[in-house]
């Protein structure tokens, strides 16, 4: 709900200069009141996305306790009865829909514009989308969606692992260096 709110708040400046202006929508998308918010939205979700995952994911994160299955979260939630079914639509809407479908989303928003990305000197053009990929070099300029790939396999591996775990430090391990491989074949900063 917090997420949606900041997004809506995020939003409403380039609404209300639509009305008050009686502006089209796509005239208000490219100017520069709806070309700031648009990236701002992205830099609140690129922000926010490594802790919204996280907390979808421990909704599946269960302890025993006397013979009965407690969500880690809040222990005032058994798991697996009727109020937990409840949520699970929601939870998993936003580990479908964020978590995987986001970094799917900028890859296939960068990919569908690849061409109009940078010039010919391999510069980024300035654009709404810019925060994604400016920082990146023209060869690598899907990478931020790797990154957030990334961030969620290590957001994973302190949900499903037991802290301190031999297997959750094991697994966090192989993601650090598969990260770490796949940056060095890649390049994306030059």
């Amino acid at each position: 709900v917090g997420l949606i709110l900041m997004c809506l708040s995020m939003l409403a400046l380039p609404i209300i200069a639509k009305f008050k202006n009686d502006w089209t929508w796509g005239e208000m998308a490219s100017s520069k009141i709806g070309t700031q918010s648009f990236r701002d939205l992205f830099v609140v979700v690129l922000l926010v996305y490594p802790t919204v995952s996280g907390k979808a994911m421990e909704f599946f994160r269960c302890r025993e306790i006397d013979g009965k299955q407690y969500l880690m979260a809040d222990y005032s939630i058994k798991c697996y009865d009727s109020r937990w079914y409840t949520f699970l639509p929601v939870v998993l809407g936003v580990l479908i829909f964020f978590s995987a479908g986001t970094p799917l989303a900028i890859a296939y928003a960068l990919y569908t514009r690849a061409e109009g990305l940078y010039d010919d000197a391999g510069k980024a053009i300035p654009q709404p989308l810019d925060i994604l990929f400016a920082i990146y070099q023209p060869n690598a300029y899907w990478y931020e969606s790797v990154q957030m790939c990334f961030k969620l396999g290590l957001w994973s591996t302190l949900v499903f692992f037991d802290h301190g775990a031999v297997l959750q430090l094991a697994t966090a391990l192989v993601v650090n260096v598969m990260h770490l491989c796949i940056h060095l074949m890649v390049l994306p900063f030059g």
